[in-house]
């Protein structure tokens, strides 16, 4: 069973929680198709951060790609970034938070991708790594070019036994086409039981899959409770929007979770309230109407 559709909802009947913490999702949330955004949404989060809520990104991005966000939606409080595993104060520029992933289990991680001719990356630090001896297929260098372009960032080329075991791997990202190779993720996270698989797309090219591979440690839950400890607050003051099954957990640990119109069905269903899709403003919609509502 889904979500309720909020147009569908009375004003009446809409819920008068008292928020204090709002976390947006980045890609097909804030961003839509061609990784931009409109001034409606980018303005209904400012005025929710000026009216003294603290406003959050939760994103699979890493803390880089994610800064542009944080900046001009003038977020309020750190950033969840890298799926979980790094909190990131994006104002004093610091790492408040990160979970490492075991370097030989990185190590045996990379060796399983780098057989199977999928596209992946590392992420390290201040940079995320392709590994120039990969041989990507042309599917996979087109994967590679689109996620850059939605990034805004490009990653380094560097042999990745030259990375793991020598710095910090926060996340292994893989990507596959799933018209091509519909069951290689379900197989890999089989291999790699103890790792946690967080899944999401993009509105641009429905059939790709991306798995951010991250510590089984850097769980949303503990990201959760971290904010909830820095600005004592329990769980029905937060809220949060996504589309990705990689969103779900923070949709169902917040007190009101709201899907995107644009999101899978499966996450639709995790939610309390689904909204319009990204490219129809429903962060600003959702936001309009539950503030109307609290006042």
């Amino acid at each position: 069973m889904s979500g309720v559709l909020l147009e569908s909802i009375a004003d009446s009947n809409l819920p008068k929680a008292d928020i204090r913490l709002a976390f947006f999702d980045i890609d097909g949330t804030l961003l839509g198709k061609d990784g931009g955004y409109t001034a409606a949404t980018a303005d209904a989060v400012r005025r929710l951060g000026a009216s003294g809520v603290y406003t959050a990104i939760a994103s699979g991005r890493p803390h880089y790609a994610a800064e542009f966000v944080a900046r001009e939606f003038a977020m309020t409080a750190p950033g969840v970034v890298n799926t979980g595993a790094t909190i990131f104060d994006f104002q004093n520029q610091s790492l408040c938070y990160n979970a490492e992933l075991d370097a030989d289990v990185a190590m045996q991680l990379w060796q399983s991708v780098h057989k199977s001719g999928v596209y992946y990356e590392a992420y390290a630090g201040a940079d995320y790594f392709i590994d120039p001896d990969a041989g990507f297929s042309a599917s996979a260098l087109n994967i590679a070019a689109t996620h850059a372009k939605h990034m805004r960032v490009g990653p380094k080329l560097r042999r990745f036994d030259e990375i793991i075991g020598v710095e910090p791997v926060t996340k292994f990202l893989v990507a596959v086409d799933s018209d091509e190779m519909p069951e290689f993720l379900a197989q890999l996270q089989l291999q790699f039981p103890n790792l946690i698989f967080a899944t999401a797309g993009i509105a641009e090219q429905p059939s790709w899959r991306f798995a951010n591979i991250i510590s089984a440690s850097a769980t949303k839950r503990n990201a959760f409770n971290w904010f909830l400890q820095r600005y004592n607050l329990e769980a029905c003051n937060v809220i949060a929007f996504g589309d990705a099954q990689s969103d779900v957990e923070f949709l169902q640990m917040a007190g009101i979770g709201i899907a995107m119109g644009n999101a899978l069905e499966s996450v639709k269903a995790s939610a309390d309230y689904v909204t319009k899709p990204v490219w129809e403003d429903g962060v600003a919609y959702a936001l309009q109407r539950l503030l109307s509502a609290r006042n």
